[in-house]
């Protein structure tokens, strides 16, 4: 959840305090400084780099749980996208996933690890047929500065499975659990 107020206002600058609340994880609040700019405000220094790669990881759980699957592929690194291939062998291998975990309900985050040009995030990702799953996602920056997913490891009783799952382990999984 996300919730702002406005400590003051002009012309010039905005300031506004923003509480950021998740489920499972301590609140965090920060002030923020906009200035006007050629009739736009920005910030004027930026933002807590923490926000930067947990919006990222927020909206590539998103964007999975939807079915939106181009925006999910546009949020990876180059070297994690070429680990595919393709786009389109990108969706395949999610959808296929999708019939081992069924459908990603929500992933939340509990730690981060960030310096200014990566980040670890320790998450829990919850699917329709998987509950409380350990994840790891790794980042790098971008040239624009975004932090681009890199790697998602799923960890299900200790050890690592690459999400999505690389075909040749969905098939050791569906012959040993009939695809249920």
């Amino acid at each position: 959840a996300f919730s702002k107020e406005v400590l003051s206002a002009n012309s010039q600058t905005s300031t506004a305090s923003v509480t950021f609340a998740r489920s499972k994880a301590p609140q965090a609040t920060a002030t923020y400084t906009l200035t006007q700019v050629n009739k736009t405000f920005a910030f004027s220094k930026a933002p807590e780099l923490a926000l930067l790669p947990l919006s990222t990881a927020a909206e590539f759980c998103t964007a999975i749980g939807a079915g939106q699957l181009t925006t999910a592929y546009a949020l990876l690194s180059p070297q994690f996208q070429a680990q595919f291939g393709s786009e389109s062998d990108f969706q395949n291998q999610l959808t296929t996933t999708g019939q081992i975990t069924g459908a990603l309900a929500d992933c939340q985050p509990q730690t981060l690890e960030v310096t200014s040009s990566t980040a670890n995030l320790a998450l829990t990702m919850n699917f329709a047929r998987l509950q409380n799953l350990a994840a790891k996602m790794t980042f790098v920056t971008a040239t624009s500065g975004a932090y681009l997913v890199n790697s998602l490891t799923l960890s299900p009783g200790g050890f690592d499975i690459s999400f999505p799952i690389p075909p040749a382990v969905l098939q050791v999984l569906q012959t040993v659990f009939g695809g249920q």
